[in-house]
C-alpha cells in the first residue's frame, strides 16, 4: 500500500517483481499466490470497486492494477488511523503536512483522500472530542487525546 502511488497502473508480473526485490526471501511461489489472491480480493470486494484502492482491468490475458483511491472515508476509520499511527510512533502530536510528506499508512497513502477533505474530516472529529487541531493561519497541527487509544475508535466503529 505505501510503495505503490495513486494513480499508476501495474501489471500483475510488475507487482510480483516489486514484492520479489523488497523481500528478497520469499519464494517465486509464494509471491505469485499472495499477488494473484489480492489481485482477486481487489475483483471482488469494495477495496476495489468502492475504496479503489486496486482496480483492476483485464487487457487480453493480463490483468493491470490501478491505486485510485477514494475521498469517501468515515471519519472514524481516518480517526482510527490517526491514533494507529501515533500508537506504533509513540508521538500524540503531527501535521497534516506530515501525513502527506511521509510514508506513514496515512489516510492519504492508503486511500487517497485529498488534503481538503481530510481537514473537513479533522474538524469534525475535532467536533466530536476525538482530537484537537489547529488548522488556520497556516497551522496543520493535529493533537490526539491521550485517554483515547485505536482499539477505542474500533468499539465506536463497531457501536454504530
Amino acid at each position: 500500500m505505501l510503495n505503490v502511488p495513486h494513480g499508476k497502473t501495474y501489471t500483475t508480473n510488475e507487482l510480483k517483481d516489486m514484492v520479489a526485490n523488497s523481500f528478497d526471501n520469499l519464494s517465486e511461489r509464494t509471491i505469485s499466490s499472495g499477488i494473484t489472491s489480492l489481485v482477486n480480493m481487489f475483483e471482488t470486494t469494495p477495496l476495489g470497486k468502492e475504496l479503489k484502492v486496486g482496480v483492476v482491468e483485464k487487457k487480453g490475458n493480463k490483468r493491470h492494477v490501478s491505486k485510485i483511491g477514494t475521498n469517501e472515508i468515515h471519519p472514524l476509520v481516518i480517526g482510527y488511523i490517526l491514533y494507529k499511527i501515533g500508537e506504533e510512533r509513540n508521538i500524540t502530536e503531527f501535521t497534516v503536512s506530515q501525513l502527506y510528506e511521509e510514508d506513514w499508512g496515512s489516510p492519504y497513502n492508503l486511500f487517497g483522500v485529498s488534503r481538503e477533505r481530510l481537514e473537513n474530516t479533522l474538524r469534525y472529529l475535532q467536533e466530536k472530542d476525538l482530537i484537537s487541531v489547529d488548522l488556520v493561519a497556516g497551522l496543520d497541527n493535529i493533537r490526539l487525546k491521550d485517554y483515547i487509544k485505536s482499539i477505542d475508535i474500533v468499539d465506536m466503529i463497531v457501536r454504530g
